[in-house]
């Protein structure tokens, strides 16, 4: 898996407990906004449409918001995958990427929970493959895998050359 898909999931994984946060304050914003310039006492009154009421408005404003649904997508998918792991594999996802103040290596935390080295990693790569494709992100996986694929065969000619 490429670093750069690898911090894509990782930042989306310290985000995870902040969602909701994110998800109330943009709703704020749309029932409340701001208008800094406002005057309501000049040109008359407000016209009043009698198709939709300011309740309606707002709700389907929440609902059409691409941000509201992007995070949505996002808690949905890490929740999905999480809901796939085993609990002590939980547990080292919470401690790692939920916790704001840690400070101890992803390795240090899964001794802690039983995890050897190698172990950790793996399990790890399978649940961001997992994160990804309940994203919709599958194209990412492939194209990691190609050029994983790629960068094999460039070593295994590498050191056939070496041997020649």
């Amino acid at each position: 898996m490429q670093r750069s898909t690898i911090n894509f999931i990782e930042e989306l994984l310290r985000d995870y407990p902040k969602i909701p946060e994110y998800i109330e304050r943009k709703k704020q914003d749309i029932k409340y906004p701001f208008n800094a310039n406002r005057d309501d006492n000049v040109g008359g009154g407000q016209g009043h449409s009698n198709n939709t009421s300011p309740t309606e408005r707002i709700v389907l404003k929440i609902d059409d918001c691409d941000f509201i649904n992007a995070f949505q997508r996002q808690e949905a998918a890490i929740d999905k995958s999480l809901a796939k792991c085993d609990p002590s594999f939980i547990s080292v996802i919470k401690e790692y990427y939920f916790d704001e103040y840690n400070a101890k290596t992803l390795p240090a935390v899964a001794a802690n929970h039983g995890y050897s080295n190698p172990g950790i990693y793996r399990e790890r790569k399978k649940f961001f493959k997992d994160v990804m494709r309940n994203l919709g992100l599958h194209h990412y996986i492939e194209r990691d895998e190609i050029i994983a694929d790629k960068q094999a065969n460039y070593h295994a000619k590498r050191k056939i050359n070496a041997l020649k």
